[in-house]
């Protein structure tokens, strides 16, 4: 028996528990996420746990963004951009930082975030063939949002269909 779970909440560590918790003891799952994004070390873990998982099946609907962003470019199962989904949006990967920090703390956490985002641009490059434009106004601090039509360059990815 094939199971449907909806997931649509923001990304956090109790959020990404409470979902492991209810997927691990479902064989066959048919997860549909409707997701803002959220905190970065969640959505490697769930990611993990999602290309882990036996058998799932993720269907992206709603407006999604941000970390949840990740999950498009990392899981390696079958992925749907369904015909309820509205748009996608892209940003550069940040972290909270306290001013409580010291300077020498602040700047190793910055240089760690640099790094992600390297990383999260070259994916974006390769898998999603974004521009140069398109990283450069990511890296300024702005949003990338796709749309219906825009989609089809997600699904160019083999994992990933439009429905």
């Amino acid at each position: 028996m094939r199971w449907a779970v909806y997931f649509n909440v923001f990304i956090t560590d109790e959020s990404v528990t409470d979902l492991i918790s209810n997927l691990e003891k479902l064989p066959e799952v048919d997860l549909f996420i409707n997701s803002g994004g959220g905190e970065m070390i969640a959505t490697y873990i769930l990611v993990h746990f999602l290309n882990i998982h036996p058998n799932i099946s993720l269907y992206m609907i709603g407006d999604i963004g941000s970390s949840i962003t990740h999950i498009l470019l990392d899981f390696k199962g079958y992925i749907v951009l369904t015909k309820e989904l509205e748009s996608i949006t892209f940003h550069a990967i940040d972290r909270p930082t306290y001013l409580i920090r010291s300077a020498k703390e602040s700047k190793a956490s910055k240089a760690t975030v640099m790094a992600d985002n390297k990383r999260y641009y070259k994916k974006l490059i390769n898998q999603f063939k974004f521009t140069n434009a398109e990283i450069n106004k990511i890296k300024r601090g702005d949003n990338i949002i796709f749309y219906r039509n825009d989609f089809i360059r997600i699904a160019q990815v083999p994992n990933i269909w439009i429905s």
